[in-house]
């Protein structure tokens, strides 16, 4: 299943049999700088709770990195931020993802 937004890019795709919500991200690193972490669009994070998803992962094709947390870090260590192009988001802060290299 994938998750779209008002214009109609894809914002990532939740795999129900593994239970792993995934978010791509490309040409343009969108990583929060302060503090450093990744982020998922708030409205999303209801559905993904409602899934039962249990791992998200972050793939950056621009720096060849998988980032991955499990989703309980969204909800018990999870920020709201504002971003100016995206609106509100969910941001984990690094200390909560593992990171390894792009296969």
């Amino acid at each position: 299943m994938k998750f779209y937004d008002a214009m109609g890019q894809v914002l990532g795709e939740m795999d129900t049999q593994k239970l792993i919500f995934t978010k791509i991200v490309g040409k343009v690193t969108k990583k929060w700088k302060e503090p450093p972490g990744w982020t998922v669009e708030v409205g999303i994070i209801d559905t993904l709770d409602m899934m039962d998803i249990e791992v998200v992962q972050i793939i950056d094709k621009k720096a060849k990195v998988v980032y991955t947390t499990a989703f309980k870090n969204f909800t018990q260590n999870g920020m709201l931020v504002e971003s100016s192009n995206y609106g509100q988001m969910i941001l984990v802060k690094d200390e909560f993802w593992e990171e390894k290299p792009l296969e």
